[in-house]
């Protein structure tokens, strides 16, 4: 194709994108209502992002590993819509340490070689989330069939090159003197995907899952424990994966796919969880 030719299609595509991503405020406010920004207990350090999902008529808080294998209990401020007045409140979700549910799939210490190195397993934790008297929670992404008849967002297969993708989380430093915190679109593409365990650094020998697949784009600190979406031409939205990990310097990211989100769910789902989140009050900021 020339470069004559190209002008004319220029506009096209402007025209496709702002219909797309520009909508208006409700793309965004039903994209991201389901995200929450993790934070340490009574302080307002970020430690990571989470988002909800439905899955078997429960409803969960996804995240990864990483994010909620520390020694201390974390916090989420969350929209929801109080069932009597009908207008949108904060609550604050305290999640203990020991409500997390990590994939089967163990971290351990792998022979290659003559080097020993580390393997950081499939890194993704779940936790269950509570009902709330006179509340329901906003939005969250369904998967599989829900019996209110929503839409089945998570993929049933693994995002291949180069699928463009928006990643959506909450970057360290950034809107945590905000009531609302407001996350933050990224887009890029599935620039590889990984057959075996996959190197990130060659000074520490760590690999990642196996599963892993590699976002070319700029996604910060912060954004671990987000969702990757794909957002198709008619406007629907595709969870494919979750961020596990940055590398800004090189301007990449890995996640772990749609796949490994679905195993966890239903390990988590023949899980009797009896340390569980907690609602507190309305959030008073």
């Amino acid at each position: 194709m020339n470069y004559k030719n190209m002008m004319y299609l220029l506009p096209l595509i402007i025209f496709i994108t702002s219909n797309i991503f520009c909508q208006n405020y409700e793309y965004y406010d039903l994209t991201t209502r389901a995200i929450y920004r993790l934070e340490k207990r009574n302080t307002h350090e970020s430690v990571g992002t989470a988002f909800a999902i439905r899955y078997n008529n429960k409803r969960y808080l996804i995240t990864a590993r990483h994010v909620a294998e520390n020694n201390f209990d974390l916090r989420a401020r969350v929209k929801v819509i109080n069932t009597i007045t009908q207008l949108d409140e904060f609550l604050e979700l305290r999640i203990p340490k020991s409500s997390w549910i990590f994939h089967p799939n163990e971290p351990n210490i792998k022979i290659m070689g003559t080097d020993t190195t580390s393997y950081n397993g499939v890194d993704i934790a779940i936790t269950p989330l509570p009902n709330i008297i006179d509340r329901k929670i906003a939005s969250y992404y369904s998967c599989s069939i829900c019996e209110d008849g929503k839409r089945n967002v998570l993929s049933l297969r693994d995002p291949n090159p180069p699928l463009t993708v928006q990643v959506i989380g909450f970057p360290k430093y950034v809107g945590y003197e905000l009531k609302e915190q407001r996350p933050i679109f990224r887009s890029g593409i599935v620039a590889f995907t990984a057959d075996e365990p996959f190197i990130r650094e060659t000074k520490s020998n760590a690999y990642f899952d196996k599963n892993v697949f590699m976002i070319d784009g700029h996604v910060f600190g912060g954004n671990s424990g987000g969702p990757v979406i794909h957002t198709e031409i008619n406007g629907n939205v595709t969870l494919v994966g979750i961020v596990i990990a940055t590398v800004e310097k090189y301007n990449y990211a890995i996640a772990e796919p749609a796949s490994r989100i679905r195993e966890l769910l239903e390990f988590a789902n023949n899980q009797n969880k009896l340390i569980t989140p907690e609602w507190y009050k309305v959030f008073d900021w």
